[in-house]
């Protein structure tokens, strides 16, 4: 069975360079320029809110929390949902998935 229409297509995503092993350590660091980098195109954009979901983020949620953090303190009228908040849980798909349709209604 195929997967359907992602609900943000790939050219509203944006990557930061961060990972987390699956038992949660932390493999390279957060890329907090990249970060700080990306979160005004975004407001420059006009969004409201963004999802948050990085990979083994539900063994530690400390990158997606930077993120949140940087988020709310440079630009506090954007809504952001964490996956590691909304499903704490193995698989990547219905993680992002579901944290973006939880920013879509939260914002």
């Amino acid at each position: 069975m195929p997967f359907p229409e992602p609900l943000a297509p790939r050219t509203l995503r944006r990557e930061i360079d961060e990972r987390m092993s699956r038992d949660g350590a932390v493999l390279r660091a957060l890329d907090v320029p990249g970060v700080r980098r990306e979160i005004p195109l975004l407001a420059a954009a006009g969004f409201e809110a963004i999802a948050v979901c990085f990979l083994h983020s539900y063994r530690n949620p400390a990158h997606e929390r930077a993120v949140a953090a940087l988020a709310a303190r440079e630009f506090p009228g954007i809504a952001v949902s964490l996956s590691a908040e909304v499903v704490p849980e193995l698989r990547e798909y219905e993680r992002a998935t579901t944290t973006l349709a939880n920013a879509f209604v939260g914002r």
